[in-house]
């Protein structure tokens, strides 16, 4: 009696992580308990959920909440013939990534609420993610059509902008998008240098 388990319904809902071997679900991801085409009868297909007591297999499974589940599930046959049991652990991630960003080379200074950026300076973005990874960082500025990151962004002209920033993680999982709104100067400042006082005529 050969069963296997299959993962999700849309595809990415499932990652392997090399770095620490460990596989990583989407929310949304069901598990369904399939039998091979060449095993033989089975009467039916027990499943123990997270180390709880064996019960009949009846369709789907998902899991609700964040972190480590364990499934465990065995065949009986009509003559109460046993499989093995087999073993499936996840960990299932519900968070999406959070993203941030850096102004380059110090050109920028925050007065009161306003945040003033230097043209022609430009903005890292970074995102991290605790459970299964960021899989792309994304920008926008119009806070619709959204762009992936690949390098700092150039702030290239003056005036008052916004850009939309956010990461998604490699199960689907996607940031709520941030809006960073600055203003952009161009202008250097003036001075003019004033000698007051008298002056004595040279000798």
């Amino acid at each position: 009696m050969s069963h296997s388990v299959t993962y999700g319904e849309q595809p990415g809902s499932m990652v392997f992580d090399p770095a620490t071997r460990k596989y990583f679900v989407a929310g949304n991801t069901k598990f369904l308990i399939k039998q091979a085409a060449e095993s033989s009868l089975v009467d039916r297909i027990e499943v123990s959920v997270n180390g709880g007591e064996y019960q009949l297999y009846e369709g789907a499974i998902k899991f609700e909440r964040e972190g480590k589940h364990t499934l465990k599930f065995r065949a009986i046959s009509p003559v109460n013939n046993w499989a093995p049991v087999q073993f499936t652990e996840v960990f299932v991630d519900l968070t999406a990534p959070s993203t941030k960003a850096i102004f380059s080379d110090q050109r920028y200074f925050k007065n009161d609420e306003t945040l003033y950026a230097a043209v022609n300076s430009s903005i890292t973005l970074q995102a991290q993610d605790n459970l299964s990874g960021v899989s792309s960082i994304e920008f926008s500025y119009d806070g619709k059509s959204y762009m992936t990151y690949t390098a700092p962004i150039g702030i290239e002209k003056t005036g008052r902008q916004t850009v939309w920033i956010r990461s998604k993680d490699r199960v689907g999982n996607t940031e709520t998008p941030i809006p960073l709104e600055f203003v952009a100067d161009g202008t250097p400042p003036q001075a003019e240098l004033s000698i007051q006082g008298s002056a004595k005529p040279a000798n």
